[in-house]
């Protein structure tokens, strides 16, 4: 038992207690949520109508095991193998069963529907892909059903806006020129910055001497998570190299990428000097404080960071939850100024960080620089 603080007259001693503020950090936002075709379920899955719910991969192999490798004309397992050779490490799988089964008790596109609130369930989850969006909505003669391609791709955006930290990545329909893809972007409509789209579809290996084509949503979901894992979640993420491709089914001239660009569709493009890259950062938002994906992504992971710290310290008396919270933010943003997720050539010019507090509640106001544009964008968090 250790000796208790000696006591002097008057009777009063002093203990120095170093204070520092508990340390926000980013969490992980490469994790991707895939639905689609597999050639098998796993045995041990859990079913209902839509077929086995989410699983958790963490490579190609594991996912080859689980489900099965490349079948017929699924899409899913060839943008799952895109995903991992790519860089991606952590993906979830919500197969939807085989349309083509014998009186199936749902309809393709309810059994996506379904898929896409399974895994949009999974708080890891950050970026959502349906590469067999394609087999869902195609018709006898070989096409696809428009309307119902753009229908399950506004209930892909609007879940993710629901959810509010994930990003949709849009696949087009296949076969387009640059022009007919502009074409269709433009009568689509879409305007929202949880929604992107990536253009053309990618040429790759199918066996040992086969070719196939494929959508590039599974290849581009694991270049996000290759560039956040890397360089940070506000790397934007053009000029990133895509392996596992061949070729492109459309190549692209710097004339279709002045139309391209404005319009929202990011360009999957090949140069001599580096091969083939994506060639654009943007979100399908029309509000230009959200036009490119690493703002967008940048502020849901603050915001997620800094919320989940506010959720903390209940028992403490507001003034103090405010004052501590209010510290946390400011070194947490000051580590990524200085990992150069900001502009600002000082902390001032690159973040603010404000509280305020009434009878029923106090907030706390983040504002932040983000690479691009260079504007302030503000985020609220609630303190209760």
């Amino acid at each position: 038992m250790s000796e208790p603080p000696s006591i002097r007259p008057p009777g009063v001693f002093v203990r120095e207690v170093t204070f520092r503020p508990g340390a926000i950090e980013l969490e992980r936002s490469d994790v991707a949520g895939f639905l689609g075709f597999t050639a098998t379920s796993p045995a041990h899955s859990v079913s209902d109508s839509i077929g086995s719910q989410p699983h958790v991969v963490t490579s190609r192999a594991e996912f080859e095991t689980l489900f099965g490798g490349t079948a017929a004309d699924m899409m899913l397992p060839p943008a799952v193998a895109g995903f991992f050779e790519n860089g991606g490490r952590r993906a979830y799988i919500a197969p939807i069963p085989d349309p083509a089964l014998p009186a199936p008790p749902y309809t393709g596109v309810e059994a996506g529907a379904r898929a896409i609130d399974a895994l949009l369930a999974v708080d890891e989850v950050s970026v959502l892909a349906f590469p067999d969006l394609v087999n869902i909505v195609g018709t006898s003669d070989g096409g696809v059903d428009g309307a119902m391609w753009r229908a399950m791709q506004v209930a892909m955006i609007a879940k993710c806006e629901e959810r509010g930290d994930v990003i949709a990545i849009l696949d087009p329909p296949p076969t387009m020129a640059p022009a007919e893809v502009a074409t269709w972007r433009q009568s689509a409509s879409y305007d929202s910055a949880c929604g992107s789209l990536f253009y053309p579809w990618l040429e790759v290996a199918d066996g040992a001497t086969a070719t196939r084509q494929v959508p590039p949503s599974g290849h581009v979901a694991g270049v996000w998570a290759r560039s956040e894992t890397t360089r940070g979640v506000w790397k934007a993420r053009a000029n990133e190299a895509v392996t596992d491709v061949l070729s492109l089914s459309a190549a692209i001239s710097d004339t279709d990428q002045d139309v391209l660009n404005p319009l929202g569709i990011n360009a999957i493009r090949t140069f001599p000097s580096r091969g083939i890259v994506l060639w654009g950062a943007r979100t399908l938002a029309s509000d230009t404080s959200w036009t490119f994906i690493n703002v967008r992504r940048l502020i849901n992971a603050i915001e997620e960071a800094v919320t989940a710290a506010a959720e903390l310290g209940g028992s403490e008396p507001l003034a103090q939850r405010l004052a501590t919270l209010e510290a946390q933010a400011e070194n947490f943003l000051t580590e990524l100024w200085r990992q150069g997720a900001f502009q600002g050539t000082t902390a001032e010019e690159a973040f603010f960080v404000r509280s305020s507090s009434s009878l029923t509640g106090g907030s706390l106001q983040v504002g932040v620089a983000p690479l691009r544009p260079a504007e302030f964008v503000v985020v609220r968090i609630d303190v209760r």
